[in-house]
């Protein structure tokens, strides 16, 4: 069934997730793409998966949010990413003749 789908998604992300979170140094994750209309039904089981195998997670409060974007945040993101860097050092990105 579709709940069952969407409940395995949630353990598989919370697993990778917090794996993930014990190799970086991040206290927010967004959910993009097509979880992002699904946020709702995966976030508690996320944030258990945090809470058990993040070793963090006891000291930093871990956040877990639905992309505000939809579907194409995580192409949004990495635009103004991109961007960021042109603005905080345009002379890197201008060609000197």
């Amino acid at each position: 069934s579709a709940r069952a789908a969407v409940a395995e998604a949630a353990e598989g992300l919370g697993t990778v997730i917090s794996s993930t979170l014990n190799l970086v140094d991040l206290d927010t994750v967004v959910l993009g793409g097509a979880y992002a209309p699904i946020a709702d039904q995966l976030v508690p089981t996320i944030e258990r998966h945090i809470q058990r195998r993040t070793l963090a997670a006891r000291w930093v409060p871990i956040q877990v949010h639905a992309a505000l974007e939809g579907e194409f945040a995580d192409l949004i993101g990495a635009a103004v990413s991109v961007l960021d860097d042109v603005v905080s050092n345009p002379s890197a990105w201008v060609a000197v003749s």
